[in-house]
């Protein structure tokens, strides 16, 4: 290469406004590219979940309800500026997307500045290649989550406070603080962060108390007046005191409750869909309470639930809590809403086994955290604070890879630093180098005994089937539906309720009506669900009673009759005897036999109608050998005193018995009503 060449080359790197903006361009290509690979996927434009829910939100926020009605579930930045895009471009997912790739080409830049400043252009160049080409970051640049604005206010965040700690003024601290406050109304587990620094800032000053005291002031006020508009919103809108969102206290008990694993974001006993899960969770509260509960009550409940849960096991509570520390650092990707991995094998771009992820920057940033601790490097104090501040209320709580994202950019941080010490070991002290891989070595050992095992991947096939079935695609829906089967509960008995489903808007009655059994087989929750379907259909409309309709029509129905019957018995196991009669009367309008005669007659029985007598009488001239619905009218006649009509219909049910134990049942109730005709004379 000519001198020239080389001369350019220096020049170039030379100038942190070239490589910026060589850097921003190349992150933000590579994101632009994904969003090509994946527009295809029917979450594109139809997301589910977290990202629905924060598409729904924004959608109203666009339409000009900026206050809204309830109280914050979840931090509101978000949502907001979500809302604002929408209100600006519409819906456009594209231009949206465009949007957020822009914002994490720019959080790259941050990283390649924050590196810079803590240690050398060197470790910054690499560290901001790892975090262009990290396939996570890419992936959550284009989902309509939380993930990727919390990684840019963190780094945000952490950036300015390492400047402010190297140059302490006044306007510094506060800036500080208003830049924490928007973060925690980003993600609200900054806000313990806030105070782990503002308990920090007094004991670092503490030899000077005056300006322990106006620099922790000053930073504290900035955090304030950050999140006071959402505080002020809340008070006005729910007349409660709730400082960003009232689902601390909800997330506490997730993390801490008897069936808690460390991953699982759900109440148990509650529906797994969001609004069904928000629903659940204060009724449950107001049930065991016995009143109407403010929203910071029913966080108050669920923070109550998991003190006494840790206090009945304190132990277990340390062991879980260090278990789910060690997940923040899995060398895996653990998924919440969507299957991570699923859903990255279904993009060309993410396939590139090239690409980098927490397999590469997690051992090796903590490679780099001990080299910086081992030099005294006080400016790199600023990014250990944050980080025991992040992990370890999060360690209370549950943890997967969307929740430790937001800190992924520290350790790449680091990783660079890390990668540029082990180069120039290479060529000043290979006894250095030697040790530092060494400890790499212990590092990724334990990291990978560490890691999860998770294998699953049908739950990805089930997230996309749905997300057809919500588009009316169910040529798709169907093909996915079948690829997920083998999954257990909850995901099988809703599987075979969408391919009911769908084979009853293809009119395969038959098929439907056999996965339609099997769901009521697997998981009785969804009886509601499944009768909610059938009477909102065409079949239902199309079947009503009080209509005429071609006998062939009904012949096609005819194998619901006994789904409908399954419908029944649930109801009546849950005492829901109207809707069991409603069942049981469909049942019968569609196949009429003998059992559903006598189901329709016991349920009326129930609810005290002397019409269910006509249906048992019913039972019997349909098949005179059916012993059930003998022995039944029998007893309902000896309770209205007829005794010898009853007498005379267990003398002819005797002559059907078919073994020694329903002769004896026979026998009993023949010989009780002897004795009452003898007394009666």
């Amino acid at each position: 290469m000519s001198n020239s060449w080389q001369s350019a080359i220096k020049k170039f790197w030379a100038k942190d406004i070239y490589f910026i903006l060589f850097i921003f361009f190349f992150s933000l290509l590579f994101r632009v590219i994904y969003i090509f690979t994946i527009d295809h996927l029917p979450l594109f434009d139809n997301p589910t979940m977290d990202a629905g829910f924060h598409d729904t939100w924004a959608k109203q926020l666009a339409s000009g309800d900026f206050v809204g009605y309830g109280p914050y579930i979840r931090a509101p930045l978000y949502p907001h500026l979500l809302g604002l895009l929408y209100w600006i471009f519409g819906a456009n997912y594209y231009i949206i997307r465009f949007f957020f790739a822009i914002l994490g080409s720019i959080s790259v830049v941050l990283i390649f500045k924050l590196t810079k400043y803590l240690f050398c252009k060197q470790s910054a160049i690499l560290a901001s290649f790892i975090a262009a080409l990290s396939w996570t970051f890419i992936y959550y640049d284009a989902e309509l989550l939380i993930t990727s604005t919390a990684l840019f206010i963190n780094l945000l965040c952490v950036f300015f406070f390492a400047k402010t700690f190297k140059s302490p003024t006044k306007k510094n601290y506060f800036l500080c603080g208003l830049l924490f406050g928007i973060g925690a109304i980003t993600r609200t587990n900054l806000i313990p962060i806030i105070a782990i620094i503002f308990i920090w800032i007094i004991f670092y000053y503490r030899k000077d108390f005056k300006k322990a005291a106006i620099f922790a002031a000053l930073f504290l006020s900035g955090a304030i007046l950050a999140i006071s508009p959402v505080t002020i919103r809340n008070a006005v809108v729910v007349k409660d005191f709730i400082p960003v969102s009232y689902y601390t206290g909800v997330n506490l008990y997730i993390g801490n409750n008897p069936y808690a694993d460390g991953r699982t974001a759900i109440v148990p006993g509650t529906r797994a869909d969001w609004w069904g899960g928000v629903e659940d969770i204060r009724i449950i509260a107001e049930a065991e309470e016995g009143r109407k509960l403010k929203p910071s009550e029913i966080s108050l409940f669920w923070s109550r639930r998991a003190y006494e849960y840790i206090r009945g096991d304190f132990f277990g509570f340390i062991m879980r809590t260090l278990k789910k520390f060690l997940f923040i650092f899995d060398l895996n990707e653990t998924s919440n809403n969507k299957n991570i991995n699923f859903f990255r094998n279904q993009s060309r771009l993410l396939k590139i086994p090239v690409l980098f992820s927490g397999w590469f920057y997690i051992p090796l940033g903590f490679l780099g955290m001990f080299f910086a601790a081992r030099e005294k490097r006080r400016n790199v104090l600023s990014i250990f604070i944050f980080l025991i501040a992040y992990c370890t209320p999060l360690s209370l709580f549950f943890v997967y890879t969307r929740l430790r994202q937001p800190i992924m950019g520290f350790f790449i941080i680091f990783t660079g630093f890390a990668l540029m010490k082990l180069y120039r070991a290479w060529f000043i002290d290979k006894r250095y180098l030697i040790n530092g891989l060494i400890l790499y070595l212990i590092l990724f050992i334990g990291l990978f005994i560490n890691s999860s095992k998770d294998t699953r991947f049908k739950d990805g096939y089930f997230t996309l089937a749905n997300a057809y079935m919500r588009k009316s695609d169910f040529k798709n829906a169907e093909l996915f539906f079948n690829k997920s089967l083998g999954l257990g509960e909850p995901y099988s008995s809703r599987i075979f309720f969408q391919l009911g489903n769908i084979k009853f808007q293809q009119g395969e009655y038959e098929t439907a009506a056999e996965y339609l059994k099997q769901v009521l087989k697997n998981n009785y929750k969804l009886t509601g669900q499944t009768d909610e379907f059938l009477t909102d259909s065409l079949f239902v409309s199309r079947l009503s009673p009080v209509r005429l309709i071609n006998p062939e029509d009904k012949l096609k129905f005819e194998r619901f009759a006994q789904v409908f019957s399954l419908i029944g018995q649930r109801y009546v196991r849950w005492g829901a005897y109207d809707e069991a009669e409603l069942a049981f009367r469909k049942t019968l309008f569609l196949k009429e036999t003998p059992a559903a005669n006598l189901n329709l007659g016991n349920i009326l029985s129930r609810v005290g109608s002397m019409e269910h007598l006509e249906y048992y009488y019913r039972a019997i001239e349909l098949d005179a050998q059916f012993l059930p619905a003998y022995i039944n009218l029998s007893d309902d006649l000896r309770k209205y005193n007829k005794f010898k009509e009853a007498l005379s219909l267990l003398r002819k049910a005797a002559k059907f018995t078919r073994n020694q134990k329903e002769s004896a049942i026979i026998e009993s109730r023949i010989s009780k009503l002897e004795r009452l005709i003898k007394n009666e004379r």
